[in-house]
Order: C-alpha cells, then sequence, then structure tokens
C-alpha cells in the first residue's frame, strides 16, 4: 500500500528541514530514512518554493524521467536531493548528462 499525499508531504516536509544549511550546528545526529519517488518529488517542490526555483518545479512536473534519474542517483537521500536540488537550479533544465557532470564537479576533491 502506497502511502497518502499528505503523508508524504509531512515527511518532505520534516527531511526539507533536516536536509537545510542550519546557522549553527546542534551536534545532534538525526537519521533520515530514504524517500520513495513521491517524497522526492515533494521535497523538490518543496525547495523550490523556499528558495523561489520555478524553474525547478516544472523540471519536477514535466520530466518525471528526470526526477527518477535523480531519484536512483542519489538513493532517495534527502540530503543529496538538497545537493542534487543546487545542481538541477542552475541555468539548463533540461540535460541530465549536465546535471550529473556538476553533481561530480561537486563533490569532487580537487
Amino acid at each position: 500500500m502506497g502511502s497518502s499525499h499528505a503523508t508524504r508531504r509531512g515527511h518532505a516536509e520534516r527531511c526539507c528541514r533536516r536536509a537545510l544549511p542550519r546557522a549553527s550546528v546542534t551536534g545532534r545526529i538525526h537519521e533520515l530514512r530514504s524517500l520513495d519517488l513521491g517524497q522526492t518529488r515533494d521535497l523538490l517542490l518543496r525547495f523550490a518554493e523556499i528558495h523561489e526555483a520555478p524553474t525547478v518545479a516544472r523540471v519536477v512536473r514535466e520530466q518525471p524521467g528526470r526526477i527518477a534519474a535523480l531519484h536512483a542517483l542519489c538513493g532517495g537521500y534527502p540530503r543529496t536531493l538538497a545537493l542534487l536540488f543546487a545542481v538541477v537550479s542552475k541555468e539548463d533544465p533540461n540535460d541530465i548528462q549536465v546535471d550529473v557532470e556538476r553533481t561530480l564537479d561537486l563533490v569532487t576533491p580537487l
């Protein structure tokens, strides 16, 4: 049985609050479960709303295959999704290869 939209949105909201950078370090460890594809969509839409990124919201709505690929790439982990949000919100919203290259640039040491 799939979870309801309200439940997914509630989980996405909690993950959104935890995945976003904080002004101070609390020293507490938050274990975040991986998200399913619906929760991933909800979280990316919430990030788009918070960061006023209509391009990302459009990508989420119009390119479900791209979101599925990003979900598979990050395993549904909210903190990785926060990193990928930064990649998806860049200028070229149509190319998954560019997304992957930007992600590798962000996480590969010099």
